[in-house]
């Protein structure tokens, strides 16, 4: 019995869902109305459609406004960002350990085809900065060296190499040490866009503010 209801009760609902309306009314009822009723569900239905779009334009210009606003404050943030980077560069703002520099040497990492040795580079890099550094293979079967650009960040004394545009969580990450201050040496591996293995990375503080360097 239960069983039987509940199939009635799924078959109504079914029918229910099919059942097509004019101007939110359903057909049926439709038919049993006057010519009065009719215009008067019309010019409801069209009172609440006007609602629905004036409170649809309303959201959609205020997701525009506050897009406009994320934008701007992006924006804002990146220009006190490049503002520092260059304070830090030119020795007028920053800390003693905002500048280092990064050699690679050694390892591999996947250039084009394949996993391939390099060209040793060597940068300087702010913090607060991004960089993408060019990459050459050493050797390759085409008479053009291989190219890649390798991502680098160093942030709040922690430098990362070998990230991507949108993400950072598979990148080698190396921590602030004071070893930096002499120029230190390690190895490092990564399972991002360019896969690094046993990449040799050199690192050392440059001392751009004297007022604030340790000795």
């Amino acid at each position: 019995m239960l069983h039987r209801m509940w199939i009635l009760l799924m078959c109504c609902l079914v029918l229910a869902g099919c059942t097509p309306y004019i101007y939110g009314v359903p057909q049926p009822q439709w038919d049993q109305m006057t010519s009065g009723q009719r215009d008067e569900a019309i010019r409801g239905y069209n009172e609440r459609e006007r609602f629905r779009e004036k409170a649809r334009q309303e959201e959609a210009a205020r997701q525009a406004r506050e897009a406009e606003i994320r934008v701007a404050e992006a924006r804002r943030q990146d220009e006190l960002i490049r503002q520092r980077v260059e304070g830090i560069y030119a020795g007028t703002a920053g800390q003693f350990g905002d500048l280092i520099q990064v050699t690679l040497s050694v390892g591999q990492m996947m250039i084009s085809w394949g996993y391939q040795n390099y060209q040793p580079v060597a940068f300087k890099i702010a913090n607060g900065e991004t960089r993408k550094i060019d990459v050459v293979a050493i050797s390759s079967y085409y008479v053009k060296p291989d190219h890649t650009e390798l991502f680098v960040r160093y942030q709040d004394g922690m430098l990362l190499i070998d990230g991507t545009d949108s993400s950072w969580d598979r990148a080698a990450r190396l921590l602030f040490d004071q070893s930096w201050r002499h120029g230190a040496q390690t190895s490092i591996n990564s399972k991002s866009r360019l896969d690094l293995k046993n990449v040799r990375v050199g690192i050392k503080i440059i001392p751009h503010l004297k007022q604030n360097t340790v000795r």
